[in-house]
């Protein structure tokens, strides 16, 4: 297997990841900002923001990799 297609690869697994990981986390927002119980907003939107740097975070970062890689195995300037 060459270096492309195990950087397409790491490419779609963390945009995979990125894309499931928004949706969760927006969705867990979404329903208990509905409830307007205020100490339970509180408590997830902590988890929101740490589910972010958990997960959505390392998924950028790792997504952005084999864009660079790209670049320069493309030659793009």
């Amino acid at each position: 297997m060459n270096s492309y297609l195990i950087l397409k690869a790491i490419h779609v697994a963390s945009a995979a990841v990125l894309f499931g990981t928004g949706l969760g986390i927006a969705f867990f927002k979404w329903i208990i900002d509905r409830t307007e119980n205020p100490a339970a907003i509180q408590v997830v939107s902590d988890k929101v923001v740490l589910a972010d740097w958990l997960f959505t975070l390392p998924a950028i970062v790792v997504q952005t990799l084999p864009a660079l890689r790209w670049r320069n195995y493309l030659a793009i300037r």
